[in-house]
């Protein structure tokens, strides 16, 4: 398994981030980043569950929609 650490997802969503905002609108850019933001919390989450370790999603900062 690659040693892949917080800091290498960290660095890939800042510059995911910076990119997306600048190539999409404000509202696409925003859907853009919390899905790449979820997928790397499915990525570190996945890594530690074959350690045998228990994480919590860290980049993750949408909350659930709101209706009315």
């Amino acid at each position: 398994m690659l040693p892949l650490r917080d800091e290498h997802f960290d660095r890939w969503l800042m510059i995911f981030e910076k990119t997306a905002r600048e190539q999409f609108t404000a509202e696409a850019a925003d859907i853009i980043v919390d899905r790449a933001r979820r997928i790397a919390d499915s990525f570190e989450m996945g890594i530690a569950s074959r350690r045998g370790e228990i994480v919590s999603p860290r980049h993750t900062f949408s909350a659930a929609p709101t209706s009315g």
